[in-house]
């Protein structure tokens, strides 16, 4: 069974210049209404890095394409 929670779309825009791997993630979190937590929990990839990633940090290739899977 699935856990029940509140989406709200995320109050902060997407940082300029953001790669577009990482751009296309973000959309596509909220387009199926997950959360960062959520994607966290099914990659394994700790919270505050993916939360770096908006803010426009550069990720591995490797953990973008975990949380494509």
């Amino acid at each position: 069974m699935v856990p029940r929670y509140r989406f709200r779309k995320p109050l902060t825009p997407l940082a300029r210049g953001l790669h577009p791997i990482v751009r296309r993630l973000f959309l596509e979190m909220l387009k199926q209404h997950l959360t960062i937590w959520h994607l966290a929990e099914k990659t394994g990839i700790n919270r505050t890095t993916i939360q770096g990633w908006r803010a426009g940090k550069s990720p591995k290739m490797a953990d973008v394409d975990d949380c494509f899977q």
